[in-house]
């Protein structure tokens, strides 16, 4: 047996071995389950991912709580002392995470393969990493909910247009939240912080707004047709922030609101306000390049010339790539 403390431990079973790190994780994404029943108990086997530790824990109780699905976010009661059993480490059981984690960086949770987009998963984490306490709380408390987190690396970023793709929001709001931190450097005034969030939510909603039909295409849901995900990304900013205690001022939420709402040439009497901020600025820029830059490579002509049309746009002209 092996105590817990601080410092990094080395736990080794005959078919396994287990770093514990300096920072031990809180929280892990449950992505493996199996329970036995052995007459009056059940034997649990859980596998559990974080960036920073993956392990293979196992435990017994009479009952194992419905709520312990796949996917959701777990928190290990560990004993005083870490045993194993047939490799695994014993735990005292898992509990369902139900409160964000403040500090968690949500996609320390995704294991690289299952999205197919290493990449794209870890520029995702290192753009999260960058937030303030506050704003990565509240980015927490949107997406704490495994389904629609899920939903947020699958879904397309439109049914026809830039990014409409499995995973294409994703890599659409990585993109934009990429291009707004570096226009954030041209300016003097423009609050950093607040970019990055509203670039990193300013299409959260079409998570919802968006599926993916059984042949893999992009269609809208009734929630796209009836709401739209300007709303959608509204609503559950304003619950989480209501419901979880978010850590940010009024003034700080109503800055991030304006920026996931305000548009140009709208009425106004619609009750949509005019973009004042430089932060609306940044972020709407940053969205149409990115979707422009896609549109543009899906469309273009690889060896150069004349691309494809599209219905809501011309062909693209490329030059030729030099030798």
């Amino acid at each position: 047996m092996t105590s817990i403390s601080t410092s990094i431990i080395l736990v080794q079973s005959p078919d396994r071995s287990y770093h514990f790190p300096d920072a031990f994780p809180k929280v892990f994404r449950l992505v493996g389950l199996e329970v036995v029943r052995q007459g009056e108990m059940c034997r649990c086997r859980a596998h559990l991912y974080h960036r920073l530790l993956a392990m293979h824990v196992t435990w017994h109780a009479p009952e194992v709580s419905a709520e312990l699905r796949v996917g959701e976010l777990v928190r290990p009661g560990f004993p005083v002392f870490v045993d194993t059993e047939d490799g695994d480490l014993v735990v005292s059981g898992l509990m369902i995470a139900h409160e964000p984690e403040r500090s968690l960086n949500l996609f320390d949770t995704v294991r690289p393969e299952q999205s197919g987009q290493p990449e794209l998963i870890e520029r995702a984490r290192i753009l999260v990493e960058q937030l303030s306490p506050g704003y990565r709380h509240l980015f927490n408390a949107v997406f704490w909910d495994q389904r629609r987190f899920a939903r947020f690396l699958r879904q397309p970023g439109s049914v026809t247009n830039h990014h409409a793709e499995p995973g294409g929001l994703l890599m659409h709001t990585v993109d934009t939240a990429e291009i707004a931190l570096k226009q954030c450097e041209r300016s003097t005034s423009a609050n950093r912080d607040l970019v990055l969030i509203g670039a990193l939510l300013h299409d959260a909603g079409k998570a919802d707004e968006y599926l993916l039909k059984p042949n893999g295409k992009p269609a809208m849901t009734d929630r796209g047709r009836l709401i739209g995900h300007v709303v959608t990304a509204t609503e559950w900013v304003a619950v989480a922030f209501a419901k979880f205690a978010v850590d940010l001022s009024d003034e700080m939420y109503r800055a991030l609101i304006h920026v996931l709402n305000a548009r140009k040439g709208v009425p106004e009497w619609v009750g949509v306000r005019t973009p004042v901020m430089i932060e609306c600025d940044i972020v709407s820029e940053a969205d149409r390049l990115s979707g422009r830059i896609n549109m543009h490579e899906r469309l273009a002509d690889p060896g150069g010339g004349w691309g494809k049309r599209h219905p809501h746009r011309p062909a693209p002209f490329t030059l030729p790539k030099p030798d």
